[in-house]
């Protein structure tokens, strides 16, 4: 892969950030934590709240950070005109959760295939783990089911039980639930999903404990001028040395009021075609580095890589038929033709 030559902030002058959407504002704000009930730039009443450094998102701190560096994205179109939000409606059996709004994207203005981000808050007063929605229906206008996704884990923080996982969110803490739907029978999936509605949501009835390691993104680097890929270097605080398997590594990318703008996969960096089963070895004190091959057609400076780490192994392992979150993280890779 030529990796191309390395791109920083600088060398963008303030008229091209001003034309991609990002002033002088953008650059300069500050992502201290604020209210948990905010309104959007769409004007949408948001009970979870931005994402934003020290607040409510991923609060444990054991396995991600927001981070600010370089612009990113393709800037083919104003971010206005690829992301959407819309309602999400949470069956009212559903207790000890919230999930109120849904960030709709796609990588063009004339893309149908979207990207879904579902912020998921656990209301409750218990540590949960193996999070996830059940029964997810994108609904048209009037009410018609234009697409269905049986169940996806929500990205959290990590807990450990005889396992690890990233599919944990402890009291008050919130996460986000990742989805990738493409159309059929041709169903306009962005311009005509106007709600979501979700039937349940299961956790695991296993007694997991919050990790004590810490695997936390330091930084991100641009290194093509023309796809705006990127590196983030994740860093082994202590604890543990740790596994990160190849395919349960995410990344948020959020606008200047920690809104979720897109969603993407992070790679080994010098991970091949055929790659994605086997995991890397990250010891106490070393550094990985990340790479997002970069889809997301709007710009932004501001990302939530998410890490999904395991102490319980003691060396990359292939992918188990029993770990569920990372086979449907290697279904969702399928659609995107990351993985054969």
């Amino acid at each position: 892969m030529n990796i191309g030559k390395i791109l920083s902030l600088s060398i963008l002058s303030i008229a091209t950030l001003s034309a991609c959407g990002i002033g002088d504002n953008q650059a300069e704000a500050t992502l201290g934590g604020g209210s948990d009930t905010v309104l959007g730039q769409e004007g949408l009443l948001l009970s979870i709240g931005p994402d934003r450094a020290g607040g409510s998102f991923f609060s444990s701190r054991n396995n991600s950070t927001v981070l600010r560096g370089g612009v990113i994205g393709r800037g083919v179109a104003n971010s206005s005109r690829l992301r959407k939000i819309v309602p999400v409606r949470l069956d009212s059996g559903i207790s000890g959760f919230v999930a109120d709004k849904a960030y709709i994207a796609r990588q063009g203005s004339a893309d149908e295939t979207i990207r879904v981000v579902i912020p998921v808050k656990n209301t409750g007063s218990r540590f949960e783990c193996r999070i996830a929605l059940k029964g997810i229906i994108f609904r048209g206008a009037a009410g018609a089911n234009l697409a269905i996704d049986d169940k996806d884990f929500v990205e959290g923080s990590v807990g450990r039980a005889t396992t690890s996982t990233n599919t944990c969110l402890g009291p008050g803490e919130a996460g986000y639930s990742l989805l990738i739907e493409i159309p059929e029978n041709g169903v306009r999936l962005f311009s005509e999903t106007a709600s979501i509605d979700v039937l349940g949501i299961d956790v695991s009835s296993d007694r997991f404990e919050p990790e004590t390691t810490r695997v936390l993104p330091r930084s991100y680097v641009v290194i093509n001028s023309d796809s705006r890929d990127y590196l983030v270097t994740v860093d082994n605080l202590g604890g543990r040395d740790v596994i990160l398997d190849s395919v349960g590594q995410s990344v948020v990318i959020l606008d200047n009021e920690g809104l979720p703008l897109d969603w993407d996969f992070l790679r080994f960096q010098d991970e091949q075609e055929e790659g994605a089963r086997i995991g890397a070895l990250l010891a106490v004190g070393s550094s990985i580095k990340l790479l997002a091959f970069s889809k997301f057609g709007g710009v932004s400076d501001s990302i939530r890589p998410i890490v999904n780490f395991d102490r319980s192994q003691s060396s990359p392992r292939r992918l188990g038929l029993a770990d569920e979150y990372l086979i449907e993280r290697r279904e969702e890779a399928k659609k995107l033709g990351l993985l054969k």
